[in-house]
């Protein structure tokens, strides 16, 4: 046998150190390692696999005349068992007859019908025995003779004749009547007094705790009251498992008016007395458009009392260009320039409601800007008459949203709330604190009730 044609075997591991015992114990102590190579198990992606080794060794000479002499000694072993467990051959046996068989006369006359002889009647119905199992037996047939039904009856009538004795009756006793639910008598209802310039609809005591609330954050009595009035009498006959203050929140919430805000390229102005924020209300929403750099924004400042510097000083930081403009007849060709591509706001001087003159002239220059909106700018802390003489004053600016300022001041939202609803101009913008980069939030009609009714 060449070298060629002897088999090998490939044995693996982590280090030739460890293989070399098995090598030995299994192929010989003269075994060769003909082939080595370095692989890798396990991983994934490539990552932590482990390192092997991989072996080809050839059995040595010892091992292959061993192996040869123990598949001798095998093989002799094999015969051996085989001779010793194999079955003798079997007998010939004659096939058992029955003993009408073997009577019959000569071999040569055995037919078929010997064989097979007709089977016994009552075997016929073996099968059908099998069907009739667990059947009642059929009663037997009436005989033919006429007499004999009379005999019968005859010894059957003294039976029926003989009378049984009647089962005692036992009297059972009454069943006890069912127990009767009888409802307990409903406390008697009382029904609260009717709150102060209601129109006939009565509030329960939650209710009225609600009108309390709203009123304790600045909200007119005789509009908290109508806002629970209409809980009760609208909203809960449509949720009556609803909880009453959580209608009368619904009910504020669907009476607070909110603007849409402005989309895409236009003009927006803001007017209102000094000192109620309106100029770094202008900065903030320069600066929310300019960060996101979706609309281009342009800033333009009506008689600036300081030329602008300080609106020049709020959107440095965000690159909005600053327009200071004399009259509304100068800047009306430059807002008309730029309020087709982008958005314009346009900052207006401070004027009092009480200033007919300085309101007169605002109105005409308005007029030749030619905004899309103009938001008056109430601060929250103002009070319930001030405001209603504000907006009655600046009527003829063409008012169409309220930018509420300085909401971080005052618990008492209410005030503006209220405002808003009286004179039907919705809210916009709410802005707290004094940051330009942030403070801003578009009007919600549910956060403010939240506010307003916790």
């Amino acid at each position: 046998m060449t070298d060629q044609e002897i088999e090998t075997y490939i044995y693996r591991g982590r280090s030739l150190e460890e293989l070399v015992p098995r090598i030995r114990t299994e192929l010989g102590d003269d075994a060769v390692i003909v082939g080595r190579r370095e692989t890798t198990v396990g991983g994934v992606g490539g990552f932590f696999a482990r390192r092997e080794i991989e072996v080809e060794v050839r059995p040595g000479a010892d091992w292959e005349r061993a192996a040869d002499e123990r598949a001798q000694a095998f093989a002799q072993q094999l015969a051996q068992a085989h001779e010793r467990f194999e079955p003798p051959a079997a007998p010939v046996v004659r096939p058992a007859t029955a003993p009408e068989i073997d009577a019959l006369p000569g071999t040569a006359d055995v037919t078929v019908d010997d064989l097979f002889p007709e089977p016994e009647p009552q075997a016929t119905h073996r099968l059908a025995a099998l069907f009739d199992a667990g059947r009642l037996p059929a009663e037997p047939a009436a005989p033919e003779d006429d007499d004999e039904p009379a005999a019968v009856e005859a010894q059957v009538e003294p039976e029926l004749q003989e009378e049984e004795p009647e089962p005692e009756l036992r009297e059972e006793p009454e069943p006890e009547p069912e127990p009767v639910f009888v409802p307990a008598p409903l406390p008697e209802l009382v029904v609260p007094a009717l709150a102060p310039g209601t129109d006939g609809v009565a509030l329960p005591p939650a209710a009225q705790v609600a009108v309390d609330g709203l009123v304790a954050h600045g909200l007119r009595e005789g509009l908290a009251v109508a806002v629970a009035q209409e809980a009760v009498a609208s909203l809960v006959p449509l949720l009556p498992d609803t909880e009453l203050h959580v209608l009368v929140a619904e009910a504020l919430v669907r009476r607070i008016p909110v603007a849409p805000l402005h989309r895409g390229a236009g003009a927006l102005a803001f007017v209102g007395p000094g000192g109620t924020g309106k100029t770094r209300c202008v900065a903030r929403l320069a600066a929310a458009h300019a960060r996101t750099g979706r609309v281009p924004v342009t800033v333009v400042a009506l008689h600036p009392t300081d030329g602008g510097a300080e609106l020049r000083r709020l959107l440095a930081p965000y690159g909005v260009t600053l327009h200071a403009i004399e009259s509304g007849a100068e800047g009306a060709a430059t807002i008309a320039a730029l309020r087709g591509d982008g958005l314009v706001l346009v900052d207006t001087p401070g004027v009092s409601p009480r200033a007919a003159d300085e309101l007169a002239s605002l109105a005409a220059e308005l007029r030749s800007l030619s905004p899309d909106e103009v938001h008056l700018t109430v601060s929250a802390t103002i009070g319930p008459a001030a405001a209603q003489e504000l907006v009655g004053g600046v009527r003829p600016l063409g008012v169409t949203a309220l930018a509420v300022t300085h909401t971080d001041d005052t618990e008492l939202l209410g005030t503006v709330v209220g405002l808003a609803m009286d004179a039907g101009l919705p809210l916009s913008y709410l802005t707290r604190g004094q940051a330009v980069d942030a403070g801003l939030r578009p009007a919600v009609a549910r956060a403010l009730a939240v506010e307003l009714l916790p």
